[in-house]
């Protein structure tokens, strides 16, 4: 086999390992929204509107989803919006290094 076959193909088995890391990942943001809840006697009638937290992503068919959050959850799930972004540029590295070996496999 060639050196610069294994050298990519070696590449490409350490960006998956890095993938395989990042376990828990998902695709979207997270979102601060002020909202009136319906209840005529609640503050929020009165102006001051209750702070909820959103994470909001496309599902299938591009269709916009939304998934209240308590306070709770924003880190864990802002650290899962971070794994995906890092494992989506790791497979972006895979694909231009199967390009890579496609050329060098002549």
């Amino acid at each position: 086999m060639n050196s610069d076959i294994k050298k990519i193909k070696d590449e490409i088995n350490e960006k998956l390992k890095e993938v395989r890391i990042r376990k828990n990942m998902i695709k979207g943001s997270i979102n601060m929204v002020y909202t009136k809840c319906g209840n005529p006697n609640c503050k929020c009638a009165h102006g001051l509107k209750h702070q909820e937290y959103r994470l909001t992503y496309k599902g299938e068919n591009n269709i916009t989803k939304i998934v209240y959050l308590s306070k709770t959850k924003i880190n864990k799930v802002q650290k899962m919006i971070d794994n995906y972004k890092i494992a989506k540029k790791i497979f972006n590295d895979i694909i231009e290094l199967n390009i890579n070996l496609l050329k060098a496999d002549k």
